[in-house]
Parts: structure tokens; C-alpha cells; sequence
């Protein structure tokens, strides 16, 4: 994986829905970006990205784990999804691609297309207990009782046994009021 700070291409949904190319810094492995980089009247302008009108999501997906919501576009979703759909046909590591897809077609209530996403991040990558906890919570959207108590059994089983405790118990640690 790489480490570092890069420009990245990417894309400005406009608030009337006009798709942009621009550029982003990010931050790796944290995916962590903060600024835009506009042409305006033909030059290169450097704003920050929640002074930028519209939404800015990556053009490239990233195989590394982040948050997903840097390639939602809730004005039009299906520019994120592309960006991973083609992503996840040529990534060398698909499933941090697939977590990615996963939860924003979570979102978007695409249940069987967001189980098939959170399968791939199960059978290719290192799934935890919310991986298993989210796909069980979809297949009980769509009626498939049977695989969602097999998921929920993985998700406690992959739980912490301390965490375990302290959610059947409701217990809270001393030093929270």
C-alpha cells in the first residue's frame, strides 16, 4: 500500500448535477483529503473542499480501507458506484473496493447488490465483526433468516469477548458518567 500525499484525479457533481474533472490531495493510507483543485477561468485554484459548490469524489478507486463516503455522492450516487464498479473489476486487492460499494449500495437500499459486495470483502479480505453484522442485517431485509443467524453468530463470535460482556450485561465502564 502506498504511504504518502498525492493529487488524485476526481470528479465535481455540481449542485444541477454537471459532472466536473478536477483534482484532490489524499492522504494514504488514512485516505484522508482535504482540498480541491479547480480550473476556474483557466487557472488552477486550490479551495478547500467544503468550500467547493457540489460534491468531489475520487475518479480512481483505492484499494485501502477508509471511509466510505468519499466516493457518495448523494446528489447522484451512481458516479461513486461507477468509480468502484470499474475499480473493483481490475483491483489487485478488491475487497477494501468492495467494503467501499458495500455500504454505499447499503445506503442507497440496493440490498442484493450491497450482499454481494459485503461477501467479497468476506471471502477476499479481512472481514470483522460489522462486515458479518451488516450482510446479517441485509439478508433479513430479503427474508434469508437462516444466513442472517449464521452471519450474527460470526459477528459475536468475532466480537471481543470484553465487549460481549459489557453489551449482554449493559454495563458501562466506571469512568463513564
Amino acid at each position: 500500500m502506498w504511504e504518502g500525499y498525492f493529487l488524485l484525479k476526481a470528479l465535481r457533481i455540481a449542485d444541477d448535477g454537471e459532472i466536473e474533472n478536477c483534482y484532490i490531495d489524499i492522504i494514504l493510507p488514512e485516505r484522508i483529503s482535504e482540498m480541491a483543485y479547480l480550473s476556474i477561468d483557466g487557472l488552477v485554484v486550490r479551495k478547500w473542499k467544503p468550500q467547493v459548490d457540489g460534491e468531489i469524489i475520487p475518479a480512481v478507486a483505492i484499494e485501502g480501507n477508509g471511509d466510505y463516503e468519499l466516493y457518495y455522492s448523494r446528489r447522484r450516487p451512481e458516479i461513486g458506484l461507477d468509480v468502484l464498479y470499474r475499480g473493483l473489476r481490475v483491483a489487485k486487492k478488491r475487497a477494501p473496493i468492495a467494503q467501499d460499494l458495500a455500504y454505499i449500495l447499503r445506503d442507497e437500499n440496493r440490498i442484493e447488490e450491497a450482499i454481494t459486495a459485503f461477501s467479497i470483502v468476506i471471502d477476499e479480505g479481512e472481514p470483522n465483526e460489522f462486515t458479518f453484522s451488516e450482510r446479517a442485517q441485509l439478508f433479513e431485509k430479503i427474508g434469508a433468516f437462516e444466513k442472517a443467524k449464521c452471519d450474527f453468530l460470526q459477528s459475536e463470535e468475532m466480537t471481543p469477548k470484553n465487549l460481549r460482556r459489557l453489551l449482554a450485561n449493559r454495563e458501562l465502564p466506571k469512568d463513564v458518567p
